[in-house]
């Protein structure tokens, strides 16, 4: 029994080694630098690892002050980037989409805020990492947020507000 518990012993401990030099190895073959500036975009996250909605800024263009992209010109946008660049639009479903925003800003502690519509446009990057670009509009129908999200935080997103929708 004893020389079965040292055999075991010894091969946990070698496959331990092998495991660790692995990982290390994969480590080191993750590149540091990358050219594709949306896989190198700093995203702020919350607590929750998930990014707040970004609002409170020019949304689409360099201007200043308060302007309303309703949400027809959101979609004019997003179907131009979509030419540009190919993905796809996406268009939450109506009450599905106040669960959205709602799982959202609960998971990164922000303030509710009744919305009309949740619109994404979800693209593939060089890297091959597809991202989100994700716009809310408000209850008076101009976007509130527009928010770059990876693929990964809006797949959570939507399933927390599947869980909220049932």
């Amino acid at each position: 029994m004893i020389r079965k518990f040292g055999t075991s012993l010894i091969a946990s401990t070698a496959l331990a080694v092998v495991a660790v030099s692995g990982a290390s190895l994969a480590l080191a073959s993750i590149p540091s630098i990358t050219d594709d500036a949306a896989a190198t975009a700093e995203l702020h996250e919350a607590d929750s690892g998930l990014p707040n909605a970004v609002g409170g800024v020019s949304l689409f263009d360099e201007g200043y002050g308060p302007v309303c992209y309703k949400e027809t010109d959101v979609l004019s946008y997003f179907d131009r980037d979509r030419a540009e660049i190919g993905g796809e639009m996406v268009t939450l479903e109506a009450g599905f989409d106040q669960d959205f925003a709602d799982a959202w800003r609960s998971e990164t502690a922000m303030d509710a805020v009744k919305i009309s519509g949740v619109f994404a446009h979800i693209f593939p990057t060089e890297s091959g990492l597809e991202m989100v670009d994700v716009v809310e509009i408000g209850a008076d129908g101009c976007a509130i947020s527009r928010t770059l999200l990876t693929e990964p935080e809006w797949n959570a997103i939507l399933t927390r507000a599947a869980g909220v929708a049932v």
